[in-house]
């Protein structure tokens, strides 16, 4: 998934005799240091920002149930907060608990 034009974001082409390699993120072929997954910088954000929505995917969907009474609780496709409780009762009661 490409978020950006590869014209705006500066390649990484360190050393002209490393062999060329994919990037990890476009599969671009680049040259540069050994330890470089990337072929620039914008392949490295536009990667992040892959893993952090995969991340929170992830958490959304093992997020089902309300910590405190286990009753299904919805969460809402286009929010970033992942809700834990069923309704402001429960939130109150957790509350309570964990200040005890």
């Amino acid at each position: 998934m490409k978020l950006y034009s590869k014209e705006s974001s500066k390649k990484r082409s360190n050393s002209h005799d490393a062999p060329e390699r994919p990037c990890s993120h476009c599969g671009d072929l680049f040259k540069g240091i050994a330890s470089a997954k990337f072929c620039s910088d914008r392949c490295v954000n536009d990667a992040y920002i892959v893993r952090r929505r995969e991340r929170l995917r992830q958490r959304r969907a093992n997020a089902k149930n309300c910590v405190v009474c286990n009753a299904p609780v919805e969460q809402a496709d286009g929010c970033v907060k992942i809700k834990l409780y069923c309704s402001n009762a429960c939130k109150q009661k957790a509350y309570r608990r964990r200040k005890d």
